[in-house]
């Protein structure tokens, strides 16, 4: 009786140490790594990853965070600093700027380990899916970065500028591990900055870097909404699809708590607006997601039909697929709603070479009109100019709320990878986009 108590005993301590293991996850910081946190806005860095540096401080380890904007679009704060737009713009940059400094001193952070890019809030999607065309940014009125305290004072809001400064930056700091956000976040300058992250990763090629996603923005997340700092955050459940992917997560001490909690309250125009869903990310870990690649054929990961009516955002693609053809790439994808007549609708494919230049790579997009029949018109453009030879090079046939777009393999040289991303405009005005997904082109 005694051995079977002890071995009982044994067995719910061993129970415990394994919960316990679990709980705490799998992402260890050691003195050698050096972190980079890509923050696409200024609090995105506390609200994810306020345990990764405190951690990285502790153990010794180099943590840099770069903020690829300003913050300065936010038309819920930006108000209450002036009645004018463009001079509550600047007043509100400068403010989020000093309040990154005093959330990083909480946490440990010292001034030189932050690095303000000033590109524009609210701008980045437009910038990717427009490289060939200098971005102008309607709120402050400016074409360029024209904050005192940016490292990249006067470079313009262009593809070309923010992807040589973001990857001149990743190689001076050369970090094992890189934080970034999701392309399945529902903010779209949180979706840009994923790919051109993921780009920059791909482009260097450095098989030893660790790499892991975090949501910010998605639907009815974090659940519950609100302080409760015991519960832990589980990836958010918005999509038809959900990512193929594994999660890992790193605990939150009794000491961390309050830290992130203060960091977060450093953040006081973003805290006093929103509050409640600031201290939701206070919670018991802070949960990251790295991909699986995405296969040829596998159905593509999507928001959910519920969360895109809620958006109020329609027509959407309700299922999507990339499949090799034989000699063409053909991406299928299928509308919960018709597009309306007179529509367009854009095909984004950019391609990814490991250890090539992104920039210098195609940015092709598939331009589809559908006037009031059902033919379509394709057009194919490379960095906004059009290909004139594209007989039997691009095709599309549509059946009611189907679409089958096909494109020559050739265009993609052989590349491992392609970005991947539709979009909807009526009128010049976009009206719906889809995620991006980023998929394997390898067979």
């Amino acid at each position: 009786m005694r051995r079977k108590i002890a071995l009982f005993i044994l067995i719910i301590i061993l129970l415990q140490l394994i919960l316990v293991s679990n709980a705490r996850g799998e992402i260890m910081i050691d003195k050698n790594d050096r972190i980079l946190i890509v923050a696409p806005h200024p609090d995105d860095e506390v609200l994810s990853s306020a345990k990764v540096i405190l951690d990285s401080v502790k153990k010794g380890a180099e943590v840099y965070v770069i903020f690829i904007t300003s913050g300065e679009h936010n038309t819920d704060t930006m108000l209450k600093f002036a009645p004018i737009p463009i001079f509550s713009s600047y007043l509100l940059a400068y403010k989020r700027y000093k309040e990154a400094l005093a959330a990083a001193k909480i946490l440990g952070l010292s001034k030189d380990h932050l690095i303000f890019l000033g590109y524009p809030d609210f701008g980045m999607m437009k910038i990717l899916t427009n490289p060939n065309k200098v971005y102008f940014a309607g709120v402050t009125f400016r074409k360029r970065v024209f904050e005192n305290w940016a490292y990249d004072k006067g470079k313009n809001f262009d593809f070309n500028d923010v992807y040589s400064v973001l990857k001149a930056e990743y190689k001076k700091i050369n970090p094992t591990k890189v934080f970034y956000p999701s392309q399945y976040d529902l903010n779209p300058d949180h979706r840009a900055v994923s790919v051109l992250t993921q780009a920059v990763l791909g482009d260097i090629n450095n098989k030893n870097v660790e790499a892991f996603s975090y949501f910010v923005h998605a639907k009815g997340w974090p659940f519950p909404m609100g302080y409760f700092p015991t519960k832990a955050l589980t990836m958010p459940h918005f999509f038809i699809e959900t990512p193929k992917g594994k999660i890992e997560d790193i605990a939150l001490e009794r000491g961390d708590i309050g830290k992130k909690l203060s960091a977060i309250k450093a953040h006081k125009s973003q805290y006093l607006t929103k509050p409640k869903f600031m201290v939701s990310f206070v919670r018991a870990n802070e949960l990251f997601f790295i991909q699986t690649p995405i296969k040829l054929g596998d159905t593509l990961p999507l928001w959910s039909k519920e969360i895109m009516e809620k958006l109020s955002i329609t027509p959407f693609v309700e299922s999507a697929s990339m499949i090799d053809s034989g000699g063409d790439y053909t991406i299928n994808f299928k509308l919960f709603r018709g597009a309306p007549r007179i529509s367009k609708i854009n095909l984004f494919l950019y391609p990814l070479k490991s250890g090539s230049a992104f920039e210098t790579l195609p940015k092709y997009r598939l331009e589809i009109e559908r006037g009031f029949t059902s033919n379509l018109e394709v057009k194919l453009f490379d960095n906004g100019k059009e290909i004139f030879e594209t007989k039997g090079t691009v095709s599309g046939i549509v059946n009611e709320l189907d679409f089958a777009i096909s494109i020559k393999k050739s265009y993609f040289d052989e590349s491992d990878k392609t970005f991947l991303m539709i979009s909807f405009e009526q009128f010049g005005v976009r009206i719906t986009e889809t995620p991006w997904w980023t998929i394997d082109l390898n067979p």
